[in-house]
């Protein structure tokens, strides 16, 4: 009996410890079990749960706040603006800005009523490519008056005292020009020219660019005045017919004409027919060729360089000025910055030695 109790003894006392043992063990895991994952439980859904509900509203002012710039042309008639155009809308989708495009249809009153439409819209910004960049300056005031930046596109606008232009973008026409002609100054002697007896073919002259245009030629015909000699001055104000009339006047009236300077390449078929008439339209190297340099860098200059009809082309890398236009209006609206110059497009010349490797550039390519 003695010895079986002893052995109960010991049974209690073994299974005393083993719950003894095992308690401590079944603590130690539930508590921080408990503790440690019902904070961040209780934390992590809690803090989406009261951000999820704020998320629209959070991206309601991104809605009310949708950047609308006005775009207003003279015309959109001309595949340089559609080159123009597309830049500016790829630039827009890249910065997220949505475009109103309005056309004037030549008429400078239409434009500045348009442009007024275009503010009480709402538009952020104006950029303008404009029929007269005098009678502009009414809508510029406007802009101003209503603290929205006015940005020419391609055409420059000079600021006034009332009348404040925030930013623009277009080609260098005077350093383009004069880079230009002093290439053919330097083709033409190479070539065999004694002397270039020129017809300048005028834009209009109320245009800044026909001005330019026609300042960058005289400064190098300035500096070549045994070589370069204006025969005459042809005043087309972009009009096709009177081109045609002039160039074939003069062709007539003065046959030692050998080189042609057209403002704009919009004026190259006119000259073209006006050759043709005169039996002068040749191609480089036959005799009595008559060097073609026309501005701009249509599909027909393109054209008549490729097939060695026109020796150059002035190229006006118009895409990228559509695209400076819009990315400068962007940084005043949206990043607050304020411009000391405007964007400048160099350009460069077109011909037949670079023409396989340039040739993607020109709007002609838009055509």
């Amino acid at each position: 009996m003695k010895k079986i109790f002893l052995i109960a003894l010991a049974a209690l006392l073994l299974v005393s410890v083993s719950a003894a043992c095992a308690s401590p063990a079944t603590q130690e895991p539930t508590a921080p079990t408990a503790q440690e994952p019902a904070a961040p439980a209780a934390q992590e859904p809690a803090a989406p749960a009261a951000q999820e509900p704020e998320a629209p509203v959070a991206e309601q002012p991104s809605s009310q706040e949708r950047i609308v710039f006005g775009i207003s042309f003279d015309t959109l008639d001309h595949p340089f603006w559609l080159a123009d155009l597309a830049g500016m809308e790829s630039m827009a989708e890249e910065l997220g800005v949505e475009l109103e495009v309005r056309v004037a249809q030549n008429d400078a009153n239409v434009q500045n009523q348009q442009i007024e439409d275009l503010l009480a819209s709402g538009a952020q910004a104006i950029i303008c490519a404009a029929k007269d960049n005098v009678a502009i300056l009414q809508a510029v005031q406007k802009c101003n008056e209503m603290g929205v930046p006015f940005i020419y596109n391609d055409r420059p606008i000079i600021s006034t005292d009332d009348a404040i232009v925030a930013y623009g973008a277009a080609t260098d026409n005077f350093g383009l020009a004069k880079m230009g002609w002093e290439w053919v100054v330097e083709y033409a002697k190479g070539a065999g020219f004694e002397k270039l007896f020129v017809l300048e073919l005028h834009g209009d002259l109320a245009d800044k660019n026909a001005i330019d245009r026609s300042d960058g030629f005289k400064e190098v015909m300035a500096a070549n005045p045994d070589f370069i000699e204006l025969v005459q001055t042809v005043p087309t104000e972009w009009n096709m017919d009177k081109s045609l009339a002039g160039t074939t006047n003069a062709l007539q009236s003065n046959p030692e004409v050998n080189c042609i300077y057209m403002h704009s390449d919009l004026l190259l078929e006119p000259t073209i027919s006006a050759l043709r008439q005169a039996n002068r339209y040749l191609q480089i190297g036959e005799e009595g060729k008559v060097i073609l340099m026309p501005f701009g860098g249509s599909g027909t200059s393109m054209k008549a360089v490729a097939d060695g009809y026109a020796e150059m082309c002035f190229i006006m890398d118009i895409y990228n000025t559509g695209r400076l236009c819009v990315d400068g209006a962007y940084e005043i609206v949206v990043n607050g910055r304020v411009f000391t110059e405007s964007g400048v497009d160099p350009g460069f010349i077109l011909h037949k030695d670079n023409f396989e490797q340039y040739k993607h550039i020109p709007y002609g390519a838009f055509e």
